[in-house]
């Protein structure tokens, strides 16, 4: 929130306040289904708005009420933490609120059990047609149907991969045909 010059993570003891900048973001917090999780997103503006007459910060006290605004307002973000049932990677909203949600929405899937591993590598796993669907991200997304792996995908290559998962699940609707 409170940008000090020349700083790398501690706050000085003594300091300018001519110097001091002020930044934040408009963060928004999603559920992830009905699994208990949060997903996040926003960016802190790091470069921060000087506090000085004719800014949109023109007094210290200026600063302090935008800060009790915005910690009032909007959700405060982990930052490079594995908080416990809270996501908070640009890469994973994108995928969640862009793609994969609605995907489950669409096939009435609500719910979703989501973990994330020591790396940080964050699975989402739920049942469609009575087979366990878990599709694990990473650099290579795998998803994998009642404990198999039936396709690898770049993570980074978000459409191909929620296009995949799409054609399995559309696999697992397909009637099965029985023997004669």
């Amino acid at each position: 929130m409170f940008i000090f010059p020349g700083v790398d993570g501690a706050i000085p003891t003594e300091f300018d306040w001519d110097l001091v900048k002020v930044g934040f973001a408009e963060t928004i917090a999603l559920p992830i289904g009905n699994s208990g999780w949060t997903i996040y997103n926003g960016f802190r503006n790091v470069a921060g708005d000087p506090i000085q007459e004719g800014s949109s910060i023109p007094t210290i006290e200026a600063a302090f009420e935008l800060a009790g605004d915005v910690l009032r307002n909007y959700p405060i973000i982990p930052l490079n933490l594995n908080v416990p049932y809270e996501l908070n990677d640009g890469e994973t909203f994108e995928f969640w609120t862009c793609f994969l949600e609605p995907l489950l929405a669409s096939r009435e899937i609500e719910d979703i059990a989501v973990s994330r591993d020591a790396k940080g590598v964050v699975s989402f796993a739920f049942s469609h047609r009575d087979a366990a669907v878990t599709l694990r991200t990473g650099r290579v997304a795998e998803i994998a149907v009642d404990g198999v792996v039936v396709d690898s995908v770049r993570y980074i290559d978000q459409e191909r991969l929620i296009d995949s998962l799409e054609q399995r699940l559309s696999e697992l609707d397909a009637p099965v045909a029985t023997p004669r």
